[in-house]
């Protein structure tokens, strides 16, 4: 699918002749590929979470939950372009990407700072320590090694990529709006022609719920059909785990009625044989004369009877 970049022709605003392409997942899988971690990371999550690039590369650690289910970015409002605050999601793949990416982080900023003549500074807290146009050195690099570098004229003059970065919040919706309602995605790219309506009638949950439901078609390095797969053997074993415990529920219940049932017989025979009303003495008196008296029967042998 392609979409059209606006141009200013004699005065006014039209539609390019060029337009910018949507890759496939197979195509964007391509470009990532090209990528190491610091860019992969960047990249899948624009591309799984519909997120601005301006939006990401303002995020701090502390803005993403990845312990939730799909890991959660909560997007400030001084981050976004309309001053509205939302939550996002992104994919489990873009989580692991993530991961990878903060486990080196550091050191890489180390060396970043060691390397700049901007004064670059080690504390810079956001996840990806970088701007804009290094972000748009790795997309470039990429592309073009990949074999998707070709270009159009932008403004007449400037030439401009096919596959641009932008087009990865288009990935993300027209994926997204094929399994759950348009308004949903809208809101979770930030449109504010959506925000209000959309938090006021779902909840969190809910729309954690209905990016679970569209994640597998935002997957790039996983195919969608092996992880369908798999999701549906997970469950699988999910319910067999439920039922299991619930047998083991209910099996603890039983034994528990029986041992209540067990220790009420009990009370009821020590208050008929007065066993509580003894004092110590008279209770050792008891055991030793219970004891005399198996020794003088013996072993206990049964009972034989004369044909």
């Amino acid at each position: 699918m392609r979409f059209g970049v606006g141009l200013r022709v004699e005065g006014r605003v039209s539609k390019a002749l060029m337009l910018g392409k949507v890759p496939s997942n197979a195509e964007l899988r391509r470009i990532l590929s090209h990528m190491d971690v610091k860019g992969r990371s960047l990249f899948l999550a624009l591309a799984s979470s519909g997120m601005r690039i301006g939006e990401a590369l303002r995020l701090k650690v502390e803005d993403v939950d990845l312990t939730s289910d799909p890991p959660r970015i909560n997007i400030r409002g001084e981050y976004t372009k309309t001053g509205n605050p939302r939550v996002a999601f992104i994919s489990f793949e873009a989580k692991e990407s993530l991961e990878e990416w903060l486990k080196n982080r550091e050191e890489e900023l180390k060396v970043a700072v060691k390397r700049s003549r901007y004064g670059k500074k080690t504390e810079d807290q956001r996840i990806w320590p970088f701007e804009a146009n290094t972000a748009y050195f790795i997309w470039r690099n990429a592309v073009s090694k990949s074999g998707f570098d070709k270009r159009f004229k932008y403004n007449n003059s400037i030439e401009r990529f096919t596959v641009h970065p932008h087009v990865l919040r288009k990935f993300f919706r027209t994926r997204m709006a094929t399994v759950i309602p348009v308004d949903v995605t809208e809101a979770l790219m930030g449109h504010e022609g959506y925000l209000t309506e959309v938090y006021r009638r779902y909840s969190l949950e809910d729309l954690a719920k209905f990016y679970k439901q569209g994640e597998h078609t935002l997957l790039v390095f996983a195919e969608a059909g092996e992880v369908s797969k798999l999701r549906a053997e997970i469950e699988e074993r999910n319910r067999q785990l439920q039922a299991l415990v619930n047998g083991l529920i209910a099996e603890n219940m039983e034994l528990k009625n029986r041992l209540k049932i067990l220790e009420e017989h009990m009370r009821e025979t020590r208050e008929f044989l007065g066993i509580d009303k003894l004092s110590e003495e008279e209770l050792d008196y008891w055991y030793k004369e219970f004891k005399a008296l198996m020794e003088k029967l013996g072993p206990y042998k049964p009972l034989e009877l004369n044909r």
